[in-house]
């Protein structure tokens, strides 16, 4: 076996909430090929894919109200991921509670139950939540 035949990698897996990287798997080449080989080494600190869960920091944020991530519908390509502006609060649960009149029940209810949502950054900036 030759030593270019073999690469271990540590890869980083992001938070789906607050987007930070965290060490995530070590990969090997267990094939031991050449270009196998390859393909791990380039793996090497770079991002896999998201948590399972959201990261430690995130699920304190949780506990205290709704975390709100401010996004531009305009410049996303996936709903399950929009295009994050940088806009990230988090707002009592009673915020939502206290917006029937603009806002449908059940998406009020959704939103309480999952604990995060994204919002359009213009959006946040008229309910106050930015300024």
């Amino acid at each position: 076996m030759k030593e270019s035949n073999f690469e271990v990698s540590l890869a980083k897996e992001t938070c789906p909430v607050c987007a930070k990287q965290f060490d995530g798997p070590i990969i090997m080449n267990s094939l031991l090929t050449p270009n196998m080989a390859k393909k791990v080494k380039e793996l090497n600190g770079k991002s896999i894919g998201f948590l399972e869960k959201p990261c430690n920091t995130c699920k304190e944020y949780m506990n205290q109200g709704v975390v709100v991530i401010g996004v531009d519908p305009e410049r996303s390509d996936d709903i399950k991921n929009p295009w994050r502006t940088g806009a990230f609060v988090v707002v009592k649960d009673d915020f939502f509670e206290r917006q029937k009149e603009f806002l449908d029940n059940d998406l009020i209810d959704s939103i309480l139950k999952s604990r995060v949502t994204f919002m359009n950054h213009e959006t946040m900036v008229k309910f106050g939540m930015l300024k």
